[in-house]
């Protein structure tokens, strides 16, 4: 009921929110896209989205921050907000439902089936975050360790925490679980000194703030074959990735392993398809220009928005779109099909 209202006094006082407005044909003026909290990547890749579609479109693109995915998804399926910004975990778990998908036993989203992707983007690395000098070097270094958990209000947050345990072969049980409502407040706790122990998307603004201030580090992951399993057996849409240190980069003093899975837009299925290419069109055509402004956006390349291993369906807008630009394959309509079964 909260994000209920809290998506209503948004959408009520700028006018950019609900289908009565967008004309079926004409693009509208302005449209809204829902993120995670300022401070987090989600949030900055999705102000990186809402310049490039509104610097070369005819549609204003703007984003309201959320805690956390599990408080907007739901408004995005049924048609309360335009768009939405999530990783495909997120996705997956809103259109299979509780029934289908559960990760360490949770899935707190209502089953919304009629989620459906605009367009698959760069990938989400995040890691295990630390004080520089805690001793806590791997996720094996983690049993017994005051960690932040819980995340009522960011599932992300939770999943990506209960990937970092299952990859050491740990569990909830092996650690000392500090509630916190969502990411950026796990960070606050770990400044605080209240956990060892948060969880953050790598060059997250908010991980550069307490590198300056207290010196950071991310925790490696185990990249054995065993243990990479672990993790991709339970969690649809993880992989792996080797991330090196580079100027700018806080928390990676070495190579190190981590996880990673992609972000993406979605929309609701009704939401009309005018809509739908009013901001998938400048942002194909201008892919380019979101590295300029995060590195961690440089890979949202025009080879990502499609996708065979997406979690969701695509919208037809979306579709046609990609049609039209030749980038829709013919095996496509199969992973579609699929998709759209498992949300039933």
């Amino acid at each position: 009921m909260r994000h209920r209202m809290l998506v209503a006094a948004l959408c009520g006082a700028a006018l950019f929110c609900g289908n009565q407005a967008i004309a079926q044909n004409a693009p509208p003026t302005n449209l809204f896209m829902a993120a995670g909290p300022a401070g987090t990547l989600q949030y900055t890749f999705a102000a990186a989205v809402a310049k490039v579609v509104s610097d070369n479109g005819p549609t204003q693109l703007v984003v309201g921050q959320f805690g956390g995915s599990s408080t907007f998804l739901n408004a995005v399926a049924v048609g309360e907000v335009n768009f939405g910004l999530a990783t495909v975990l997120d996705f997956a778990m809103v259109h299979r439902g509780p029934e289908k998908l559960k990760i360490g036993g949770r899935n707190p989203y209502p089953h919304a089936p009629d989620i459906r992707l605009v367009a698959s983007g760069a990938d989400l690395t995040v890691g295990l975050l630390v004080r520089k000098d805690s001793g806590i070097k791997t996720v094996h270094d983690l049993k017994g360790r005051r960690i932040a958990g819980e995340f009522p209000a960011h599932l992300g947050a939770y999943v990506n925490t209960y990937a970092q345990l299952r990859n050491a072969n740990f569990g909830w049980k092996d650690v000392v679980v500090v509630p916190v409502p969502g990411l950026t407040q796990g960070v606050e706790a770990l400044n605080a000194g209240r956990v060892e122990v948060a969880t953050i998307g790598i060059g997250a603004p908010q991980a550069r703030e307490m590198d300056a201030k207290i010196g950071v580090r991310h925790v490696a992951n185990d990249c054995s074959p065993a243990a990479m399993k672990r993790v991709t057996d339970e969690v649809p849409g993880y992989h792996f990735v080797t991330v090196k240190p580079r100027p700018g980069l806080p928390g990676v003093p070495e190579e190190m392993c981590l996880t990673a899975w992609p972000v993406g837009i979605v929309t609701g299925a009704k939401q009309t398809d005018a809509a739908v290419a009013a901001l998938l069109k400048p942002l194909y055509e201008h892919a380019a220009n979101l590295g300029e402004m995060h590195p961690g956006l440089k890979p949202w390349t025009q080879k990502v928005f499609v996708r065979p291993d997406a979690t969701v369906p695509y919208h037809p807008g979306a579709i046609a779109y990609y049609k039209s630009v030749g980038v829709w394959p013919a095996e496509m309509d199969a992973v579609q099909a699929k998709l759209i079964a498992l949300g039933k």
